[in-house]
């Protein structure tokens, strides 16, 4: 990690929480004003008072969303391995399967990445969208489902997150784009399709790097779900589901949802189509937890990531690496500082 000075770590860390601050208003959600004093002092955005039930549990339990931007640093200066998406399937793909990327977008124009599917041109975004069921067009650096489209064309038609748009507006569209990749679609399988068919479910497995012992551990894991209300996305912020995933079993929990910023609502079944979400157990666990935890030992310069994980019929595929991993959606089950373990990575990179 590149260490900062204490001058530039307190200034960082004040930064942090204004800026949790500016998100929030930025964002246009639902602020909580009745409780804005005590979750933006503490680093919370507004809805934690309420998501995180703060008027029984005890806030010093959880990683206050400033902290989760601080840990933006702890990879330094490797980080940019997981925040560029061009770099992360370069390097990753040694590793584990990862979506290829077809084309870079930027100033009008579409350069091809790949000579055996060629992208070019929005007649041949739509030619590769029928031959290969889709693509995923995202920045190159981002997070959090911020600014992703999912294309598809179905009976001569094309859908851009579920919505159909015509030609033009997707010609308009991708002309609009500045740093954006075409990438490959990943056609979910059976495990995920059941889950939720209309968005491509994915699991965020978090994992730390044990600073005295240097191996790596799964320090929190959760299934995320689509719904009609997020949109063919499974972002939980936009009305998608989160569960938990046991670490040991690979068993789901009950699921988590939050709607127009209401309280948390928990479901067994998928309410929009009455598919059962917990106890379900998910495929090939042990293999999932091997691997990724092999590729933090063959790339030992990073120390905390958040992998994306899809499950095809046929194999594990990551979607993305997140450098700084937002943890809502893993302490609504459950509070990452009770944890001794976790606790201690954090406070040994003076992110607590």
């Amino acid at each position: 990690m590149k260490q900062l000075s204490p001058i530039k770590w307190k200034y960082y860390t004040v930064v942090s929480r204004l800026g949790v601050i500016k998100n929030e208003i930025k964002l246009k959600g639902p602020i909580d004003y009745s409780n804005i004093f005590k979750t933006w002092g503490l680093g919370y955005s507004s809805e934690k008072y309420r998501l995180y039930s703060f008027n029984t549990n005890d806030h010093a339990n959880y990683l206050p969303d400033s902290a989760a931007t601080m840990t933006r640093f702890i990879n330094q200066p490797y980080s940019i391995l997981l925040n560029n998406k061009i770099m992360f399937e370069k390097t990753v793909s040694q590793y584990i399967k990862v979506p290829k990327n077809y084309a870079f977008v930027d100033e009008e124009t579409i350069f091809p990445l790949q000579s055996n599917i060629e992208i070019d041109s929005v007649e041949s975004i739509i030619n590769v969208c029928k031959e290969e069921g889709g693509i995923v067009i995202k920045p190159v650096q981002g997070s959090r489902g911020r600014g992703v489209s999912i294309i598809k064309v179905k009976n001569n038609e094309i859908f851009s997150n579920g919505k159909k748009i015509s030609k033009d507006e997707l010609d308009k569209y991708v002309k609009s784009l500045g740093h954006f990749i075409i990438t490959e679609f990943i056609k979910q399988g059976e495990y995920s399709n059941n889950l939720y068919p209309d968005s491509t479910n994915t699991m965020r497995i978090l994992i730390m790097i044990d600073p005295e012992n240097h191996e790596p551990f799964i320090a929190r894991a959760v299934q995320r779900i689509g719904s009609k209300t997020s949109k063919g996305l499974d972002n939980f912020t936009m009305g998608g589901y989160s569960a938990n995933i046991d670490i040991e079993t690979g068993i789901l929990s009950e699921a988590a949802t939050k709607i127009g910023g209401k309280e948390l609502e928990w479901y067994d079944k998928h309410p929009d189509t009455g598919a059962q979400i917990k106890g379900v157990q998910v495929p090939r666990w042990d293999e999932i937890k091997k691997k990724l935890l092999n590729i933090m030992r063959e790339m030992p310069y990073l120390k905390y990531a958040g992998w994306d994980i899809v499950l095809t019929d046929e194999d594990i595929v990551t979607i993305e690496g997140n450098n700084h991993s937002q943890v809502g959606v893993m302490q609504l089950h459950k509070p990452l500082l009770i944890e001794p373990r976790i606790k201690k990575f954090y406070k040994y990179y003076n992110i607590i």
